[in-house]
């Protein structure tokens, strides 16, 4: 009587298990999609980031080349017109006494 009553207990114990183990399973399955989904929508995300940054610095770049070209063109007027601006600026501004 004794082990019919232990083979009972072992019987309704391994129905407890495998309900537990299926819905174990289950739960890691669901989460296993949505980590996936997850990282998904992450490297979506910084495919579109690394894309935007690419042209960022391809703008910065052009912006850095025209701003050299500019200070270059100013420098040329610079040295070519010296005595003109130095005439202009003597003419134009008022200087302070020195103390």
């Amino acid at each position: 009587m004794e082990q019919e009553f232990k083979k009972g207990i072992m019987a309704n114990n391994t129905e407890y298990l495998k309900y537990i183990n299926t819905v174990l399973l289950a739960i890691i399955m669901s989460l296993s999609v949505l980590a996936f989904a997850k990282i998904g929508a992450i490297h979506n995300s910084q495919e579109a980031d690394s894309k935007v940054l690419i042209e960022v610095t391809t703008n910065q770049v052009a912006v850095m080349r025209k701003v050299d070209d500019l200070d270059a063109r100013v420098k040329v007027l610079e040295i070519n017109y010296m005595n003109e601006i130095k005439t202009w600026v003597d003419a134009n501004y008022v200087r302070k006494p020195q103390k």
